[in-house]
């Protein structure tokens, strides 16, 4: 009930926010030095209706033109973007100073070129926060209508997003405070118990039995102390939310980063790491700390319950305004009767619990946490014994 009232509240929002802006028009920047793109884009959009509202397109024929545009015109949604114009990366150079000195991350940026040799799309899409890439000769009439739709749902999206994020900040500034006054007290206590049974153990002529008590009291210090992290790493989560779409990361670059930080673990299982990212997968648009939560949290899982000789296999790929991701395992599996509760705070089935004594039940919670800042969701295909797959989704910021 608590869920479909949710949902309810959120359609509400969107309805109320489409009312706010029925009267006005989804605004178009096209730019290009070719007089014919222009026509052409305005004969195919000018009678298009989308959710009510008509569009309005808005001609830049250079660079310069575009930024004395885009720095004193509002509401923009969407930017065509010609790559050569006055140069050959004219267009190019108009993405960091959109996304980083306008600090706009909500426009939608398609790359329309003529000339993909000049700007091959992979190394587009790796080094430019851009939403979409197209060739001129591929884009017909319909397939424009059809990127200029997707894009303006994103950008929708985006905005809600936006609004339902500063929101949340204003609600955690107590919470927050109160994090930072914990562990300040919580962590050196911790540092201090395990040096001190660490001097201990350590102490000549000990007997057999107060050892095995202090090595069992070390573990579970150990586990508390890994526990402790996951809820500071949660705090680190929620502080990142502002940050959220501060920085490209490169995926490939920090899954790589993940496997030597748990080589050894790799190594003992003798696991085999495979990594197939399409180059649209590559890099996205967010927040490297909540990037690194998200997928060490994936990985670590997929390694202690994994069994030796076993494999992990990491697929990225897009899907329209998409960014999708599986790692499949060869591991212990989750049973069907638990797997709707598994992304649950402290939730913990009885086979993880015998393999990980000592863990909190909080990884995949703050798995699912992580891409809910990213207007996400995550699903798990499992067979008891035989392994796990999780597919997630991420809006695409690119």
């Amino acid at each position: 009930m608590q869920k479909e009232e949710t949902k309810l509240q959120f359609v509400e929002e969107i309805r109320k926010e489409r009312e706010n802006c029925a009267q006005d028009k989804w605004i178009i920047l096209v730019v290009d030095d070719e007089e014919e793109i222009h026509a052409v884009t305005n004969m195919v959009l000018k009678d298009l209706v989308y959710d009510g509202r008509k569009f309005e397109l808005i001609h830049a024929y250079s660079a310069m033109e575009t930024k004395s545009i885009l720095n004193r015109q509002e509401g923009i949604a969407v930017i065509l973007l010609d790559v050569v114009m006055e140069t050959e990366d004219a267009g190019l150079r108009l993405i960091p100073f959109i996304r980083e000195e306008l600090k706009n991350d909500a426009i939608r940026i398609i790359i329309r070129t003529g000339q993909p040799g000049q700007a091959p799309e992979e190394k587009v899409v790796l080094q430019y926060d851009i939403n979409d890439y197209k060739a001129k000769t591929e884009l017909s009439a319909q397939k424009l209508v059809t990127t200029i739709i997707t894009a303006f749902r994103s950008y929708e999206n985006i905005r809600l997003l936006n609004r339902k994020n500063s929101e949340l900040l204003r609600l955690m500034g107590f919470k927050y405070e109160f994090f930072n006054q914990y562990s300040q007290y919580f962590q050196p206590k911790i540092k201090e118990v395990a040096v001190n049974l660490g001097q201990l153990l350590t102490s000549p002529g000990l007997p057999d039995q107060p050892r095995n008590n202090l090595e069992q009291a070390t573990q579970k210090i150990d586990g508390l102390v890994a526990s402790a992290k996951k809820v500071f790493d949660i705090e680190l989560l929620e502080n990142a939310v502002e940050a959220r779409y501060s920085e490209i990361v490169n995926l490939e670059e920090l899954l790589s980063e993940l496997s030597n930080i748990h080589a050894d673990s790799i190594r003992k299982k003798r696991l085999k790491i495979r990594i197939d990212l399409d180059s649209t997968a590559k890099a996205y648009r967010s927040n490297r700390t909540i990037m690194k939560i998200l997928f060490n949290e994936l990985f670590f899982n997929a390694i202690i319950y994994n069994r030796e000789d076993g494999f992990i296999h990491f697929r990225g790929w897009t899907e329209g305004e998409f960014l999708i991701f599986s790692i499949e395992d060869s591991g212990i599996g989750v049973r069907t009767e638990n797997q709707g509760r598994i992304f649950e705070q402290f939730y913990r089935t009885a086979e993880s619990t015998r393999i990980n004594p000592y863990g909190a039940g909080l990884g995949l919670f703050m798995v699912k946490k992580c891409l809910e800042y990213y207007g996400g969701t995550i699903k798990i295909e499992s067979r008891h014994q035989e392994g796990s797959c999780f597919t997630f989704r991420m809006l695409r910021q690119q």
